[in-house]
């Protein structure tokens, strides 16, 4: 379950479920109450619908670019205090929520979850706008209950909410080929299609194509699109509401030796409503197989190899509001390159990969986790099950279990 906080007039992001602050409901089976009723057996129904924004800042995520308050100081009340519920079975869920403002800042963020604290007055500024937290919560009253008691000015985006341990199934089916047969290409899922952009022909000898798609499940079809600047493969990835941002990698000659460049510096933003390619400023140092992830408004590049197949460590940022240039961050524990790599619960992910190239190759299994809020350390989390690489091209749904 998708839900956007919104006004009613503004435009729904793709998968989401509009709410404009329409007070709770059992027919509709989620929305808006009083804050201060949520300890009794049924919470009193509020209509907050005065309380949501659409700030259309430029460039911003429509996602975050909307959002609704759920408390005013004190001394400033606009209406009560409000919290939101969403009508569930009882179980065990995975909720993953998004709070700030492009435009105003200073807000101290606070939310508990079923009763339970999971942000405690994070204070949001112009670097850093937006928090996402992610927990697992136990649904024991046939609602899920989120509240911002403690916070001053909390303001809400999204809420999303997956049952756990997962899917409750999970089957293939065959759709539609894809028009010509690639690997190593690049893209991702926006605008509720899938793009793929350039990547291998040929291994034998080694060649590429700039040929770029578009897939459309609701069509189950294939079209054409703007071709890919250079023979690219091996970028990182991002997708940010209807761009996709592709940073480095390969670019292969397509000479009858099938040589290639396995590094270079330069960083493209497809526009897949305008269907262009723009040119972003370029990494500090060429890299080739490293990952690139989104986090709140700003893209984060890290690990990967030099020209000549050396790993490296270097963690790199990029302000997408007026950022002309990448800035140094907290490199990497290990240089290591071909990793899977995701920004989730408001932090970035850097897992497994390889270290060396070609019959040295050593894959990895660590996984290190990087929070914006302590910069000077990644943390090494639970590592994969086994040893992987080569895991940058993947796409997801609506979480990450």
């Amino acid at each position: 379950m998708l839900i956007n906080f919104q006004p009613g007039d503004s435009s729904l992001p793709t998968e989401y479920t509009k709410d404009s602050g329409a007070p709770y409901s059992a027919e509709r089976g989620y929305g808006w109450v009083r804050e201060d009723s949520l300890s009794a057996s049924t919470a009193n129904p509020l209509d907050v619908s005065a309380n949501s924004r659409d700030r259309a800042v430029g460039g911003i995520d429509p996602r975050l670019n909307t959002l609704a308050h759920m408390e005013y100081p004190p001394d400033g009340a606009v209406s009560p205090p409000a919290a939101w519920e969403y009508a569930l079975p009882d179980g065990s869920y995975s909720v993953q929520i998004t709070v700030g403002d492009p435009a105003y800042f200073g807000s101290e963020h606070a939310l508990n979850v079923e009763g339970i604290l999971v942000l405690e007055r994070y204070r949001t500024t112009a670097d850093r706008p937006f928090k996402q937290v992610l927990v697992e919560t136990q649904v024991s009253d046939g609602k899920l209950s989120i509240d911002g008691v403690g916070g001053l000015y909390t303001k809400i985006n999204t809420v999303e909410i997956a049952g756990r341990p997962g899917f409750e199934s999970i089957g293939w089916s065959s759709k539609a080929a894809s028009p010509i047969a690639l690997s190593e290409s690049q893209g991702g899922f926006a605008g509720g299609k899938l793009y793929v952009l350039g990547g291998y022909t040929d291994l034998d000898p080694l060649t590429a194509t700039r040929r770029s798609y578009a897939y459309d499940p609701v069509a189950d079809s294939w079209k054409q699109i703007a071709d890919a600047p250079t023979l690219l493969t091996h970028a990182g990835m991002a997708v940010v509401g209807q761009d996709i941002y592709l940073a480095g990698g390969y670019i292969a000659d397509n000479t009858s030796n099938g040589s290639q460049t396995f590094a270079v510096k330069d960083v493209w933003k497809y526009d897949t409503v305008g269907d262009k390619w723009t040119a972003m400023p370029p990494l500090p140092a060429a890299r080739g197989s490293g990952s690139l992830v989104m986090l709140g408004r700003e893209l984060h590049f890290f690990g990967g190899n030099d020209a000549n197949h050396v790993d490296k460590k270097d963690h790199w940022i990029l302000k997408l509001d007026g950022g002309t240039a990448w800035s140094p961050s907290l490199s990497l524990p290990i240089a290591k390159s071909h990793m899977g790599a995701a920004a989730l619960g408001g932090k970035i992910y850097a897992i497994g990969g390889q270290q060396s190239y070609g019959d040295s190759q050593v894959s990895q299994s660590a996984v290190h986790a990087w929070d914006p809020d302590e910069p000077d350390r990644w943390s090494a989390v639970a590592s994969l099950p086994r040893v992987t690489s080569h895991i940058g091209s993947v796409t997801r749904g609506q979480h990450l279990p």
